[in-house]
């Protein structure tokens, strides 16, 4: 509450680029590249990068930050995927935790693993997700060497309450039921701004927010209330 500082431990096995550069710190920024914590608040689950191409979700003991569990299957950096200034495809994965489920948003699939991430309950194909939303060449520190690969890291495509995870695509916002995975409501998106993409989901009691990413130049609002119909949880 006072913002002292509770402990400070040594994560190793973690990339660290020790190259000089003309910015402060080289060009290990996005090691970590997103955390949160566990509903019971005694773990920590966090999108890592243990080299400069890989990257893994590990869920760590707050006690120590000691590893209990980690996801390695995902896929791989690779060089020479620059058109423009931007990234086609990066690293940027979205995940969500309920007191069920560890939910992982890939470019097209939602898998949903045990709290422990040692085993999967359901796996759905969705439609194609972008990732990294093509983010912009100005937007964040680009070293000479494209293969330090600092780009931003997890979005916030997916977000879980109450028996539902919703999500966005490039061209819906979809829920799904967090038991089975079952499709139970589509949004198409018919007039995005210019370049945009469906973006992050944030959730909000009986709302969904859907921010446009790339071109933030549109915010939706829709109703996730459940009174008007159980199998449309949102409108």
């Amino acid at each position: 509450g006072a913002g002292h500082t509770l402990k400070d431990v040594v994560v190793e096995g973690l990339y660290k680029d020790d190259r000089p550069s003309r910015y402060d710190g080289g060009a290990d920024n996005n090691v970590v590249q997103a955390m949160a914590l566990s509903p019971d608040g005694h773990y920590l689950y966090a999108h890592e990068r243990p080299t400069a191409l890989s990257q893994r979700i590990v869920r760590r003991n707050l006690d120590d930050f000691s590893m209990a569990g980690s996801i390695t299957s995902l896929p791989f950096y690779s060089n020479g995927l620059w058109v423009n200034g931007k990234r086609k495809d990066g690293m940027a994965i979205g995940f969500a935790i309920d007191d069920q489920h560890f939910y992982l948003h890939t470019k097209n699939e939602v898998t949903a693993y045990d709290l422990t991430l040692s085993k999967v309950v359901w796996k759905q194909k969705v439609p194609s997700r972008t990732l990294n939303a093509a983010v912009p060449y100005g937007s964040s520190y680009i070293p000479d060497d494209y293969s330090k690969l600092p780009n931003r890291g997890t979005e916030n495509t997916i977000a879980a309450t109450d028996g539902f995870i919703y999500y966005t695509t490039d061209t819906t916002l979809e829920a799904r039921q967090t038991s089975d995975g079952a499709l139970v409501w589509q949004y198409v998106f018919t007039e995005l701004p210019t370049n945009a993409l469906p973006g992050d989901v944030i959730l909000t009691p009986g709302y969904v927010f859907v921010l446009t990413h790339t071109n933030q130049g549109r915010l939706y609002a829709f109703s996730s209330s459940r009174t008007a119909s159980a199998e449309s949880p949102g409108k």
